[in-house]
């Protein structure tokens, strides 16, 4: 489910798993789901992840900001 699908942040912005269900793809990760980085398997920057790490709720604020940002209309 987690690799082929894409990332948390990708199953996120496509609407087919929660922020809550993040620890579900952290323990696929322990579970040698990836050998990526952690946050490059959940689809984070580095920075997003320290920040989620220090503040576990900040991971709505994370994924709203990076749906937003796919939303705007770009300036040419």
């Amino acid at each position: 489910m987690y690799s082929d699908a894409g990332t948390f942040v990708d199953l996120c912005l496509a609407g087919k798993v929660q922020p809550a269900d993040i620890d579900d793809f952290v323990e696929a990760w322990h579970e040698g789901a990836s050998r990526k980085d952690v946050w490059d398997f959940l689809g984070l920057t580095r920075e997003e992840y320290g920040r989620w790490v220090e503040e576990p709720a900040a991971i709505t604020d994370i994924v709203d900001q990076r749906r937003n940002a796919s939303t705007t209309p770009r300036r040419a």
